[in-house]
């Protein structure tokens, strides 16, 4: 399959243009660069504890139960028991229930198969090391190195199959997902030349607040942790276009390079190639047929063994960023300083095989004067495509919406503001062709709160979708979700080596879909519908608290937190639950009333240690 020539042009120019405008100063090489060597980064662990994620007595996992005990065979139980049983629960023909029942009532006989559910604790650790090494004053080239990333501490993959004899630690992710130990994540060139900058290899991409795109890097969130980051394989130039104009005149007069760094306007264009082959067995999914192979399978043929699976160029996901921003600091307003930065991150993605033609526009502003500041970031994302659609075949438009702005003051003592944000939200999660696909999270690390978004509708989330491969890429992760929130912020620094947070979430669900965020019964005994929402849309609120130590010069940064989640109705933490006497269920009312007050006030204590360097 050839590729199409449209789609070759537009990197193919930028190629051209780069050559035309660095080949000049390969020819003005000198003497041999000075060579130097840097190393930053990080190490943390995390420790973590939450309280009531998960009912003491009756925990569920999503919409099914949680076995608490065990016992091999119903046979195990004595006829007397089976006999009440029969009597007291005559619709209930569940030999699991009987079980539960029965150890229950009778645990010393039976094993128990979870003990503390509603205490959930691990701890995590990362490694970060971003070695640099520089040629001269142009040429850098840096890589970023994470070691046990994200791993929990401890065996957790029976490394021992005596856990009691344990010597040795599994590399498990906080997902249950098996790393690498050591994994190289990033590699990039930085050039930097007359007219500006050339950033090619897998690197980090960053934009505005970090809605869309995050690094991930540092300890940016003033609660919890960034796990994940952007990495891309990237070509990009940025300039400053003034700049150009006096670089040029520069080189053609023979003076040297002028600073160039107070010009305002910066430019960049940029290509990232984000698939080249799909793991995805397109084939398969269209004739529903295991025996048909597919280039892309490693089945009895070992394709990927020869070069024939890069072939299809079909499947290639391309992506072109186009950015434009007006950056001054320390303008001058009468006797008074002023920070501006405005812009604007345009992203155009696509992939010929699915029918994907995607844009979002990304706009940016931080200003400050006088210790007061704004910052916002607003994106939305337009377009079509065939990869999530409910159908083979079956085209899928997207209209996704995403913002967060913050207004507040800071001097070097406190730090007061108010965040608003919002995630669209779908009322339909793509079940028929025509349906509008909207329920895309913010960007996973950029954290608000420890509990509402962090894990709340971060399981429901993975609990809708995780029996769907092709929908597993719709999980929240712990982004802001299908809500407007509001989130005041308050820091405190006594001094050097304090700081003091405390934060309040409250959020509003967007949009009822009646599978992540439930429908709910009404005064007058009916239930909502879809199109029918009449009940509250509060999802609850939070109250976050922290402190920060800053030791050995920031070297050894030490932060202590923890928060509190009153889950208002339309979170619908009790949905999973079934009313006594509407159903059989293992629990009495007065039970079902412990178990609402326990799983609609969830808690959290964390600590972080981390060395700095």
């Amino acid at each position: 399959m050839s590729p199409h020539p449209r789609r070759l042009f537009v990197p193919a120019a930028l190629v051209a243009l780069l050559a035309g405008l660095l080949l000049p100063t390969l020819a003005a090489a000198q003497a041999p660069p000075k060579v130097e060597f840097d190393l930053k980064g990080y190490w943390r662990t995390r420790a973590v504890a939450f309280f009531n994620l998960y009912d003491r007595d009756f925990p569920q996992d999503g919409a099914r139960p949680v076995d608490v005990y065990y016992i091999e065979s119903v046979d195990q139980i004595p006829a007397e028991f089976q006999n009440r049983w029969q009597q007291t629960h005559p619709t209930d023909l569940s030999s699991r229930n009987m079980i539960q029942g029965y150890c229950r009532s009778f645990p010393a006989q039976c094993r128990r198969t979870i003990r503390n559910p509603d205490r959930t604790h691990w701890i995590s650790q990362r490694g970060r090391f971003e070695p640099i090494v520089k040629f001269g004053d142009r040429i850098k080239v840096q890589a970023t190195i994470d070691v046990f990333d994200n791993v929990l501490w401890g065996d957790n993959e029976n490394i021992a199959s005596t856990p009691l004899f344990a010597n040795d630690a599994s590399a498990t992710q906080i997902d249950g997902t098996v790393t690498d130990t050591i994994k190289v994540r990033r590699l990039w060139v930085e050039w930097s030349t007359a007219f500006g900058l050339v950033r090619f290899g897998r690197q980090p991409s960053n934009w505005g607040l970090g809605l869309l795109a995050n690094d991930g890097n540092d300890f940016k969130n003033d609660f919890g942790d960034a796990y994940e980051g952007n990495s891309f394989d990237r070509i990009i130039f940025a300039t400053r276009p003034i700049s150009v104009v006096r670089g040029v005149a520069a080189i053609l007069s023979g003076k040297p390079t002028p600073d160039t760094s107070k010009d305002p306007l910066i430019m960049a264009i940029g290509f990232d190639k984000l698939v080249e082959s799909s793991a995805i067995t397109f084939r398969k999914q269209l004739t529903d047929d295991e025996s048909v192979a597919d280039e892309n399978a490693e089945g009895d043929s070992f394709i990927r063994r020869s070069p024939i699976w890069l072939s299809d160029t079909g499947d290639d996901v391309w992506e072109a960023i186009f950015v434009v921003m007006f950056k001054r600091e320390d303008m001058k307003v009468g006797d008074q300083v002023m920070d501006l930065t405005a812009g604007a991150y345009v992203v155009h993605r696509w992939q010929k095989e699915t029918e994907s033609r995607v844009w979002i526009p990304d706009f940016y502003i931080d200003w400050s004067f006088r210790g007061f500041f704004v910052k916002g970031e607003t994106y939305f994302i337009r377009g079509t495509t065939q990869a999530i659609a409910p159908q083979w075949g079956k085209e899928t438009s997207a209209n996704i919406f995403g913002t967060v702005w913050r207004a507040g003051y800071e001097n070097s003592a406190i730090t007061g503001l108010f965040e608003i944000g919002h995630a669209s939200g779908d009322d339909v999660i793509l079940q028929s062709e025509g349906d509008v696909f909207k329920g895309r999270a913010l960007h996973s690390d950029y954290n608000v709160g420890l509990i509402l978004y962090e894990q709340m509708l971060a399981n429901r989330t993975a609990e809708a979708f995780v029996n769907d491969p092709d929908l597993q890429g719709l999980w929240s992760n712990g982004g802001v979700y299908n809500s407007t929130y509001i989130n005041p912020r308050f820091k405190y620094r006594p001094g050097d080596i304090t700081e003091f947070r405390v934060g309040v979430v409250a959020a509003w669900v967007d949009e009822v879909d009646g599978a992540i965020i439930p429908f709910l019964d009404r005064e007058d005994g009916t239930k909502e519908g879809a199109g029918d929402i009449t009940e509250t849309k509060f999802l609850g609120f939070e109250i976050d608290a922290g402190v920060t130590f800053k030791w050995a010069d920031e070297h050894v940064l030490f932060t202590f937190e923890g928060g509190y989640m009153h889950a208002g109705p339309r979170m619908g933490r009790m949905s999973k639950y079934a009313i006594p006497g509407e159903s059989a269920t293992l629990y009495t009312k007065a039970q079902y009333d412990r178990i609402k007050r326990r799983v609609e006030n969830v808690g959290t204590i964390q600590a972080r240690l981390a060395f700095v360097f």
